[in-house]
């Protein structure tokens, strides 16, 4: 899980443009690892072939983006199969470890973040030119 806090108005970021930045963030992430993802404007998160890998939740509070996103590594994912994921009926969840990736959740996480970082940067620095 990667928690942020994040002042949107002060960042001249919208809530599409920070859901945007996350997603393209661990798109980026899992490209760096040779696995295709994208999102879906539909249905926020990332997806690989049909299945979700990460999931997304914002809370806005007085121009500030709280929570963030959950990135599936190495885990149980059968609970899943008896729900339905973000409300979406025979959604299948996806995990890292099943493209034969080796990782931890606290290195992905620190990759993912990094990502992230420069991503909020960059579109500070694009959108507060003097």
């Amino acid at each position: 899980i990667i928690y942020i806090i994040i002042n949107i108005k002060k960042n001249n970021l919208t809530i599409r443009q920070l859901v945007s930045i996350l997603e393209n963030s661990v798109i980026d992430f899992l490209n760096q690892k040779k696995i295709i993802a994208y999102s879906k404007k539909e249905a926020p998160g990332v997806y690989i072939d049909d299945k979700k890998i990460c999931s997304i939740g914002l809370r806005i509070k007085k121009n500030y983006a709280y929570h963030g996103l959950s990135f599936n590594v190495d885990m149980d994912t059968k609970p899943f199969t008896i729900i339905d994921p973000c409300g979406f009926t025979g959604l299948k969840m996806a995990q890292l470890s099943d493209f034969e990736i080796k990782s931890t959740v606290k290195k992905s996480g620190e990759e993912i973040a990094l990502i992230i970082n420069k991503k909020i940067k960059l579109h500070y620095e694009q959108n507060n030119k003097n």
